[in-house]
């Protein structure tokens, strides 16, 4: 297997980790690590390609690059999944604090009147 070969192998196995995700219940942090781990050898493997390249690890090359916008994209995705759980955890832990202590975060005054007259 040639080096740029590697390198669109790599990526089709990282797509397919992130379409498993999106697909079926996996466990998120599994599947994260796993993500890291691929994303660190594939970076390994690019740093080790230099030129010259033949007309075949062009094309290949041609496909990554193709590949990289689709991977950026699920990554995108990902992040943003994250980001609204994120999200959801932290209205969760301030709603169960509000609870434990009604009067800890009035935010609102609503109804509340206040002369500014003094």
């Amino acid at each position: 297997m040639n080096r740029v070969q590697a390198v669109y192998e790599q990526t089709k196995s990282l797509l397919d980790v992130l379409a498993q995700l999106d697909k079926e219940k996996v466990d998120r942090d599994q599947a994260m690590e796993q993500l890291t781990s691929m994303i660190e050898k594939r970076e390994k493997l690019i740093s080790v390609l230099k030129e010259p390249y033949t007309d075949e690890e062009k094309a290949i090359g041609r496909k990554i690059m193709v590949l990289n916008k689709q991977l950026e994209k699920e990554m995108a995705t990902l992040f943003e999944h994250i980001k609204m759980d994120m999200k959801k955890l932290k209205q969760n832990r301030d709603l169960n604090y509000s609870y434990i202590n009604p009067y800890g975060k009035i935010k609102t005054t609503d109804g509340m009147y206040v002369d500014n007259k003094l």
